[in-house]
C-alpha cells in the first residue's frame, strides 16, 4: 500500500496508546505526529479538517481521515484485510460479541478520565488538595464498578482475555491502556478483582502494549516532576518576588 498513514497523537492519551499500539502489532507502517493539546494544536484549522471533533487520535491514511480510537482501530485492521481473532471483522456475530462488550464497560472511559482529572491533573497542575470524603469515594467507586463488571464478565466467560481465552483482542487494547493509566500512577490497584489483575498481567506481556505502556511511563515520570516540583517552585519564587504570601507561609 503506498499511502501514508499518519497517526496524531500524545505519548500520555489512552486512546491514542491504543492505535498506536494496533499498529505496532500488526506491524503496519505509519508515522506519529505528535500533537500539543497544551498549547492548543486540536483546535487548529489544519487538524480540524482532519478530525473535526478537534480531539486525538486521528489518522490521514492517504486521502482517507477519522478519529475515534477503537473506530481507527477498525479501520486500519479492515483496510489492511487482515484476518484475524483480534478483530474478527468477517463474522459478523463476533462482531456483535465485541460491540456489546463494548457497551458493557462503556463507562471505563469516563470513569478513568475522571479519577486521572481528580487524582492526578487537577492536583499537581493547580495545587488543589485530592478530593475526599464522599466526593473522592464516588470518583473512586464508579471506577471500581466498572473493574467489578470486568471481573464477572471474566469470570463468567472463563476466558484470559475479555473475548477469547487465547488470543487477545480489540477490547482487551482499548481497556489495558485505560487501566494502566491509573495502575501506573498508583491511583488504583487491582487486588480486588483477581481475574481482572491476571488479565492485566496477560496483557502487559504483549510486546506492542508492553513497548506503549514503558513510553508512557516516561512521560508519566516527566509530568510528575513538571506539576510536584518545576511549577510549585515557579509559583513559590514569583509569589515572592511580587511579596505575594503562599498559605502556609
Amino acid at each position: 500500500m503506498s499511502k501514508e498513514l499518519i497517526i496524531y497523537q500524545h505519548p500520555i492519551s489512552p486512546f491514542a496508546a491504543t492505535v498506536v499500539a494496533v499498529a505496532n502489532y500488526f506491524n503496519i507502517e505509519h508515522t506519529e505526529y505528535r500533537i500539543d493539546l497544551a498549547m492548543g494544536v486540536q483546535k487548529q484549522d489544519w487538524f480540524l479538517k482532519i478530525n473535526p471533533a478537534g480531539k486525538i487520535p486521528a489518522i490521514k491514511d492517504g486521502d482517507h481521515c477519522m478519529g475515534e480510537s477503537l473506530d481507527i482501530c477498525k479501520y486500519l485492521i479492515e483496510s489492511r484485510e487482515l484476518d484475524t481473532a483480534f478483530y474478527p471483522y468477517r463474522d459478523a456475530a463476533k462482531v456483535k460479541e465485541i460491540n456489546d462488550l463494548k457497551d458493557k464497560i462503556k463507562d471505563l472511559e469516563p470513569t478513568v478520565l475522571e479519577v486521572a482529572k481528580a487524582f492526578w491533573v487537577e492536583p499537581w497542575m493547580t495545587g488543589c488538595a485530592f478530593p475526599d470524603g464522599e466526593k473522592g469515594d464516588k470518583i473512586m467507586k464508579d471506577v471500581y464498578d466498572q473493574f467489578t463488571i470486568m471481573e464477572e464478565h471474566l469470570s463468567s466467560n472463563g476466558t484470559k482475555f475479555l473475548h477469547d481465552d487465547k488470543q487477545i483482542g480489540i477490547i482487551d487494547f482499548w481497556a489495558f491502556n485505560l487501566v494502566f493509566s491509573l495502575v501506573d500512577k498508583e491511583l488504583v490497584y487491582l487486588d480486588k478483582w483477581p481475574k481482572l489483575s491476571k488479565w492485566f498481567d496477560a496483557c502487559a506481556q504483549v510486546q506492542a502494549l508492553d513497548d506503549i505502556r514503558t513510553r508512557s511511563r516516561r512521560y508519566f515520570k516527566f509530568f510528575d516532576f513538571l506539576f510536584k516540583t518545576l511549577y510549585p517552585t515557579i509559583r513559590f519564587v514569583t509569589c515572592r518576588q511580587f511579596g505575594v504570601t503562599l498559605p502556609g507561609q
